[in-house]
């Protein structure tokens, strides 16, 4: 409800998305996957730009100006399918509009929430439920703000939520069918890669510090037989993700299994101006390094091409200046994780000692192995003020509230709860 009213508040559950973010191109992905069957942009449609109104000349302009070819259809391999998909579903059902790809991203909220609710009572009784919920819903401007957007932070935040909770589930020896468990691991891994590509960069972190974390609590002690699970639910992740790879390794010239938005923007990750920027994600393409990069070409031939182009300048980078690489990727950690309002403040403030008082516990040590894959895979690639840290909410507000209960129980010299 609180998500739902605030987005009909602000008047942003059926109107157009801005024309200059990630927005305007998984709309049109939506769009034509429904009319046309085939996974490509077309900001030129009639059908397309008169759902935008008077933005429609703009929307032209920005995207055409350095190639005419970019508002015509373009072919991609840009971004990840499942949300373009459940877009193209939406246009399928109801004809053009914006608001079934948003009631998707607010019943990712809700559900996200209730995931919380439910393992934050489990874990601290219901007063610490009470606490997570209203920082989830009320303090945290994140979830809000996303929950009304044409993007994939809900979806990919609702799918970390769900993956935490199994993973907690499966690490509890007293479980006797925790093969289940692995599957479903498997499956949310392999459809929050299909979401991001970036949760691909998580899977060996997963993989390794569940399978240290099992060798570690065996009664044993050793690795006899722990790593089956572990491969098998990389091996399941890898099987959701082969439609999408074996399409791009068939209409791209070079091995891009997962696309090409990566390559295209590995510059914005090694790079002198990252490191100026604090390794905040910057725009080649608008920034004029593929302005030679011939406009004869095909829309995914461009992307390739931008893609080795960008590959090439971050390699000369990394060779040149490879001593500035500890610096750059601690720049990257500190601003994805730096709060950036008195919300994040209180919440990050809260999450981190919530997390020391229950370090000992199994959902504490998952979430730290959560933590510490989107912390590598942020170092690894760039930051973009947050939104890489998004996904992880669930746990983050696990363990705000954790934290304060635990807070106000020591103040009040009541015994603390079994955390």
């Amino acid at each position: 409800m609180v998500f739902g009213g605030h987005t009909l508040m602000t008047g942003q559950l059926s109107g157009p998305p801005p024309i200059t973010d990630d927005q305007l191109a998984y709309d049109s992905l939506g769009w034509e996957i429904a009319n046309s069957g085939i996974y490509q942009t077309h900001y030129a449609s009639p059908t397309f730009l008169n759902a935008y109104g008077d933005a429609a000349d703009a929307i032209l302009d920005l995207h055409g100006s350095e190639n005419p070819k970019r508002v015509g259809p373009w072919p991609t391999a840009m971004r990840p399918p499942l949300y373009p998909y459940l877009l193209a579903l939406g246009n399928r059902l109801l004809g053009r509009q914006f608001m079934f790809g948003r009631l998707i991203n607010l019943a990712a909220a809700a559900l996200t929430c209730g995931i919380l609710a439910l393992l934050a009572d489990r874990f601290g009784g219901w007063p610490t439920a009470v606490v997570a919920v209203g920082q989830f819903c009320l303090v945290d401007v994140r979830t809000r703000m996303f929950a009304r957007t044409l993007l994939t932070e809900s979806l990919a935040m609702l799918a970390i939520a769900v993956l935490f909770w199994v993973f907690i589930s499966v690490m509890d020896r007293r479980r006797t069918r925790p093969y289940r468990g692995w599957i479903i691991a498997g499956v949310v891994l392999g459809v929050s890669a299909l979401l991001r590509s970036m949760f691909v960069l998580w899977i060996p972190v997963i993989a390794i510090g569940l399978w240290r974390r099992k060798r570690k609590s065996s009664e044993t002690g050793t690795a006899s037989g722990e790593w089956i699970p572990i491969a098998g639910m990389v091996l399941i992740a890898t099987l959701v993700l082969s439609p999408w790879m074996v399409r791009n390794l068939t209409v791209l010239n070079g091995f891009q299994p997962l696309g090409t938005q990566g390559a295209k923007d590995a510059v914005a990750g090694y790079s002198d101006r990252s490191l100026r920027g604090m390794g905040l994600w910057w725009d080649p393409r608008a920034a004029g390094l593929f302005d030679d990069v011939g406009t004869n070409l095909g829309s995914l031939e461009t992307e390739t091409q931008w893609g080795r182009t960008s590959v090439a300048l971050a390699k000369n980078w990394i060779v040149s200046d490879g001593y500035k690489l500890p610096v750059l990727a601690a720049a990257k950690v500190f601003s994805a994780w730096r709060p950036w309002n008195l919300g994040d403040l209180y919440v990050s403030a809260f999450a981190l000692l919530g997390w020391i008082a229950c370090r000992q516990t199994e959902h504490a040590r998952v979430a730290g192995i959560l933590w510490l894959a989107c912390t590598l895979g942020i170092a690894t690639t760039w930051s973009t003020a947050g939104r890489f840290t998004v996904p992880l909410l669930m746990p983050i507000h696990l363990f705000a509230s954790l934290g304060v209960v635990h807070c106000w129980r020591s103040t009040l010299h009541d015994p603390p709860a079994d955390v």
